[in-house]
């Protein structure tokens, strides 16, 4: 230290007796020397005297920085934040299945990912109520599979929400039809009759319907839904509810009578 607190005193005198040596004694060119030798001095000095306080400035700067803005990624493959006015994706499961499935991620892509641990809640709402709580441990790409399996027949809302360190809310409908075999078809047919006709009622049915034919028995390429059955005896068409399709097959003996027991159609 420069000055001794002890000596405050003593310390005033010397700086006093230094700047009377500065100025007074000596020619015009001597002070002069004298001035730029103390202001050289005076530099130095602020020099020690800030340096110190702006490298703790900096240093807690960034510590601030890293414990303020760490890098922080959640999102799902499903899921959604919701839109302002409250809007968030809606999905229809196929006839049949009984289990929600969707992915919770820490990452965006290769490059973005979150460097620290996620936690986050799951809740499932309608016809049963479920909750599940997990981590996504942070430090490189990680993800999770929420699954809940065995649901009834309904809407069910998805809602997870991260606890900690930042809140996030992601959401989803899902809603689990009622396996439907309530579809209908009859077919058409009577003897010299060239052609065979299929008529298919969906009824509340939708999705994919697999039709088999004997083989003597030609789908009609000129239709729509069967143009790419040419040389098959089976295919499968996508079909929609309370919907009506008419299908034609061409008989190459039209003395055959054919039935349901023929050509079938089934899921």
């Amino acid at each position: 230290m420069l000055f001794n607190k002890k000596n405050n005193y003593y310390d005033k005198l010397l700086l006093l007796t230094f700047f009377e040596y500065m100025f007074k004694k000596g020619g015009n060119e001597m002070r002069k020397n004298r001035l730029y030798l103390l202001f050289i001095v005076v530099i130095v000095l602020s020099l020690f005297c800030v340096t110190p306080l702006l490298a703790k400035y900096f240093h807690n700067e960034k510590n601030n920085f890293g414990v303020e803005s760490p890098e922080f990624y959640f999102n799902s493959d499903l899921l959604e934040i919701p839109q302002t006015n409250g809007v968030y994706p809606q999905y229809k499961l196929n006839d049949g299945e009984t289990t929600i499935s969707f992915k919770l991620k820490n990452y965006l892509d290769e490059f973005r990912f979150s460097n620290i641990d996620i936690k986050y809640v799951v809740k499932i709402t309608g016809e049963v109520e479920r909750t599940e709580e997990g981590i996504i441990t942070g430090g490189s790409i990680n993800d999770v599979i929420v699954e809940f399996n065995d649901l009834t027949t309904g809407t069910y809302k998805v809602e997870v929400n991260t606890v900690s360190p930042y809140n996030v809310t992601l959401k989803a409908d899902f809603i689990i039809k009622e396996e439907d075999d309530a579809f209908t078809y009859t077919v058409n047919d009577a003897i010299g009759s060239s052609i065979i006709q299929v008529i298919i009622t969906t009824n509340a049915y939708e999705g994919k319907l697999n039709i088999e034919w004997p083989a003597n028995v030609l789908p009609d390429n000129t239709d729509e839904l069967l143009k790419d059955a040419i040389g098959k005896n089976n295919f499968f068409i996508n079909v929609s509810e309370n919907a009506e399709y008419s299908l034609i097959f061409l008989k190459q003996d039209v003395d055959q009578v054919y039935s349901k027991t023929d050509i079938k159609v089934f899921k």
